[in-house]
């Protein structure tokens, strides 16, 4: 565990510890780097004059590896940590767990490449694809993981926020997007503040929300505290310090995240970790399909991503890119002029009426004016991105069907998404026209990183998921912290209305100008990089694996007021306690009908590639160039 109780010792051990982890982690990335570039078992094309083949002694590729792996990030790591003992002995375990990692990628990927070199005489185009393909696809997973492994071993003390010296790692971005490949996760805003969000280095933490603290402003970190004191299930944090506080939230919040981690099988959580890898695949062929970077493309779906699923906000970001790439100068249409009746949004009406005036809303009428500027002309005659971001949705409402595709973890498409009732087909639905516009922004720019960053807002959420999007495989730990993610962080049936949710996202409780922390955010993050590590997983993977396992223990459908009452009364037995925290998990496991399986694990409908013209929806009038299954 750590060197010392005292916060801003352990600050100060994790400064110390985090840069010989990098410079470990470095060491480790150089030699990896050579094996990728100079071996042939990552290659896609069959050993030929001048290649050499496949490796002839895989085991001894193998050993290299597993054996300097360690040596050289334990190298790094050793200088800091002699003492404890027992630090450096954990640090050891997730040493052991990446370097059976890497030997099972590595042989798996040999083994791959030795089998389709074998098939290869009379099936060698579909080998190479496939086959090779899929043996580089996971090496490349494997060794990329493992030149992280450095940062990843000192997760549990590393000021990730500070991280800025990191090396890049194979697949990232475009080199040109920015010093580090992704986007800073909290903007400060102040005139005063030192931090600067456009060098792409700055990260939500619990750390940043203590450096609002020392500046004097917000008091962050205390006053989410303070609120998640309040609240069922933390009444033993009540009369805690901020540090002990700090502490037992995290324990917390930590063991329900194992819970869940411990019931999933094996299948589900190796598949389920892929969400972000299929994302990106995702983003790149979409891109792609569009003519535009890639990080463009994340820029669009993450824009359009909150209190959206999954598969909508795919499908909306295909949408889109097919009508700003292929409907510019479509002319209006009278189903379009119809809309307002349909959707009131369209002209700021709610039950037929404009919506009354507000703080936010001063002129009830602005949003007629503007339906009235659209309405008869081309996206091609349009000035403005509010302009563009209505007629865009009216378009789509009008000539596109609702339905749409799920997405695999891989990110490949599968059948329809079908709705509660099991029956019907699950229709899609827009968010509001600000989030339009920025998708609208994100695509137009070209890839510039200014722009992007810009349209991403300056919420948590949202920066995190443009860059697990964009660089799945980033040092920095970003995550993805949802509703779901706070969820099964609290182990309650939680919905983007609840106060535990807004104060997670940052849209109530402490914030600061200065560090640009919002709300509990870096606190539940945290805790995930934490559990994480421990587990030998990057932190959006244990993100994706718990978001997929509370969705299943808790479906939309048993959300309801009675449910949710038997849930917060078993809550209330851990705090009176009653009952222990395993026991608590155990009674709601029970409550709920325990974890089910996703559809999508044992679906074995035929998988739509998307890099061969699969699309997320299909034309009103049957198959279009945009659908492969009408």
């Amino acid at each position: 565990m750590l060197l010392t109780n005292n916060l801003l010792d352990r600050r100060s051990y994790a400064q110390k510890t985090a840069r010989e982890a990098i410079r470990g982690a470095r060491g480790a990335k150089s030699l990896l780097g050579d094996y990728y570039a100079s071996k042939p078992i990552l290659d896609t094309g069959p050993p030929s004059k001048g290649r050499g083949g496949y490796p002839q002694s895989p085991d001894s590729i193998i050993q290299d590896i597993t054996q300097d792996l360690p040596y050289q990030i334990g190298q790094g790591i050793n200088d800091a940590v002699r003492s404890p003992k027992q630090t450096f002995d954990n640090y050891v375990g997730l040493l052991q767990k990446y370097g059976n990692a890497v030997k099972g990628g590595v042989l798996g990927a040999v083994n791959s490449y030795k089998e389709g070199y074998d098939k290869s005489s009379s099936v060698m185009p579909e080998v190479r694809e496939n086959a090779f393909g899929d043996a580089r696809n996971k090496a490349n997973d494997y060794l990329t993981s493992a030149t992280i492994a450095g940062s990843m071993l000192a997760s549990e003390a590393m000021p990730w926020s500070k991280a800025k010296v990191l090396p890049r790692v194979a697949g990232n971005s475009n080199p040109d997007f920015g010093p580090t490949g992704r986007i800073s996760t909290r903007v400060p805003t102040a005139v005063s503040a030192v931090d600067d969000p456009m060098t792409g280095g700055l990260t939500i933490d619990t750390q940043s929300m203590m450096q609002a603290n020392a500046k004097g402003q917000g008091a962050t970190l205390d006053k989410n505290l303070d609120f998640i004191k309040n609240q069922t299930w933390f009444k033993q944090l009540s009369n805690q310090d901020p540090q002990m506080a700090t502490e037992a939230f995290d324990k917390m919040a930590g063991t329900n995240l194992d819970f869940i981690m411990d019931r999933l099988p094996s299948d589900y959580r190796d598949r389920s970790k892929l969400w972000y890898v299929g994302a990106n695949r995702f983003a790149d062929q979409m891109a792609k399909k569009f003519g535009v970077p890639r990080a463009s493309m994340a820029g669009v779906i993450a824009s359009l991503s909150p209190q959206k699923d999954w598969f909508m906000n795919a499908s909306m970001a295909e949408r889109v890119g097919d009508i700003l790439t292929n409907h510019r100068n479509t002319p209006w249409s009278a189903e379009m002029s119809a809309m307002p009746l349909k959707y009131g949004s369209f002209v700021g009406k709610d039950k037929g009426k404009y919506k009354p005036v507000t703080k936010k809303n001063k002129d009830p009428m602005a949003q007629q004016r503007l339906w009235d500027s659209v309405e008869g002309k081309k996206f091609s005659d349009l000035e403005t991105i509010d302009q563009k971001a209505v007629w865009l949705r009216a378009y789509d409402e009008a000539h596109n069907p609702k339905r749409h595709r799920s997405i695999t973890p891989e990110g490949e498409l599968g059948d329809w998404v079908i709705a509660d009732d099991g029956k019907t087909q699950k229709a899609l639905g827009w968010g509001s026209f600000g989030e339009i516009g920025k998708a609208i922004k994100s695509f137009e720019s070209g890839g510039d990183f200014n722009i992007i960053s810009d349209a991403m807002g300056t919420r948590h959420k949202v920066r995190n998921f443009f860059n697990n999007i964009e660089v799945p495989y980033s040092q920095y730990g970003d995550i993805t912290v949802d509703t779901h993610a706070i969820a099964a962080a609290y182990g309650r049936p939680l919905s983007g209305e609840d106060a535990l949710v807004k104060n997670g996202l940052g849209m109530t409780g402490g914030s600061s100008s200065i560090s640009g922390a919002q709300g509990s955010y870096g606190l539940i993050a945290d805790t995930y990089r934490r559990v994480a590590a421990e587990h030998g997983l990057l932190p959006r993977e244990l993100q994706s694996i718990t978001w997929e396992g509370i969705r299943g223990l808790f479906p939309q459908a048993f959300k309801n007021p009675e449910n949710r009452a038997l849930i917060d009364s078993v809550w209330t037995r851990f705090d009176n306690g009653e009952i222990n925290q395993i026991q608590a998990m155990e009674q709601i496991e029970k409550m709920a009908g325990g974890f089910k399986r996703p559809v999508w694990l044992d679906d074995t409908t035929p998988k739509q590639q998307i890099r061969k013209g699969g699309s997320t929806m299909a034309s009103l009038n049957g198959p279009s160039q945009l659908g492969l299954l009408a």
